[in-house]
C-alpha cells in the first residue's frame, strides 16, 4: 500500500508550487483513506459473518418488542414434557421460547442442552434480587455471585448483562440408543443472563448436563446469543 511522507508533500510544492502541492496532499490521503476504510469495513463484515455463523436466522419473540438468534443447531420445543419445556430448578413464566439440542454420548445415547428466552415486566435491578432469591432456594452445590457479562452484536456494539451461574443436580430427558426415553438426575449447569430493556428484562437461560458442557461451547455461544438480542426499551 502507498503512503504519503511529509517529504514527498516538501517536495511537491517546491516543484510545483503550493497549488500543486496541496493537489499531491489531497490527492494521495484520500486515496488512502478511502482504500484503508473500505479494507476495514470489509474486514469487519468477514470476522462478524464467520463469528456469528453458528447461529440462525432473526426470530422475534412473541407478544413483544424482542428479536434473538439461537443456535442452528438448536430446534425450537412448543409441546411435550414440562421437564423439557422449562428448567425446574427456575421457574420462567408463560411465553418464553424453548429451544433444545443434543449431544452423542460415547453409548449412542443422546443428551441434552437448552436454551429458554423470553422477557419479563419488571425493571432489571428488581428481577435480580428476585432471581437471587429463587436461586439460594435451589440450593445450588456451589457460591451464588452475580456478574457482569459483555456481549459484542455483529455490528460492534456492546452490551452488558447480568449473569447468575448455578451447578445443581438436575432432571434431565435422555434419549437411549434404542429410542427409549428416560429422565434421570445428573449434575447440570444453569446459567442465567439478563438484560435491560427499561421497564422490563430479557432473560435468556441455558441448562444442560455438565459432562457437555465443553462440547456445546456454552462460554462461546451465550456471548453471541446475547450480542444478537435486540429490545425496544419502554
Amino acid at each position: 500500500m502507498r503512503q504519503c511522507s511529509r517529504l514527498a508533500v516538501f517536495r511537491g510544492v517546491a516543484s510545483v508550487g503550493l497549488l500543486g502541492g496541496l493537489a499531491v496532499l489531497v490527492g494521495c490521503g484520500t486515496g488512502e483513506y478511502e482504500k484503508r476504510l473500505s479494507g476495514r469495513d470489509a474486514r469487519l463484515k468477514a470476522q462478524a459473518l464467520a463469528r456469528f455463523a453458528d447461529l440462525g436466522n432473526e426470530q422475534k419473540l412473541p407478544g413483544a418488542n424482542v428479536s434473538f438468534r439461537v443456535p442452528k443447531k438448536m430446534s425450537a420445543l412448543t409441546s411435550g414434557d414440562p421437564r423439557r419445556l422449562s428448567p425446574g430448578l427456575l421457574p420462567l413464566p408463560d411465553g418464553h421460547q424453548t429451544f433444545e439440542g443434543f449431544i452423542q454420548d460415547s453409548t449412542g445415547g443422546q443428551l441434552p442442552y437448552y436454551c429458554y428466552v423470553g422477557v419479563l415486566p419488571v425493571p432489571l435491578q428488581q428481577l435480580t434480587t428476585q432471581m437471587q432469591a429463587a436461586f439460594t432456594a435451589a440450593k445450588a452445590n456451589g457460591p451464588i455471585n452475580w456478574a457482569d457479562a459483555q456481549a459484542e452484536s455483529p455490528d460492534g456494539e456492546v452490551s452488558t448483562w447480568k449473569k447468575l451461574r448455578l451447578p445443581a443436580n438436575q432432571v434431565f430427558y435422555y434419549k437411549k440408543k434404542d429410542g427409549q426415553s428416560q429422565y434421570p438426575s445428573m449434575p447440570g449447569v444453569l446459567e442465567l443472563y439478563l438484560g435491560d430493556a427499561g421497564k422490563s428484562t430479557v432473560f435468556i437461560v441455558w441448562r444442560l448436563p455438565t459432562s457437555i458442557e465443553n462440547n456445546v461451547e456454552l462460554a462461546r455461544l451465550a456471548p453471541l446469543v446475547n450480542g444478537c438480542v435486540k429490545a425496544e426499551k419502554q
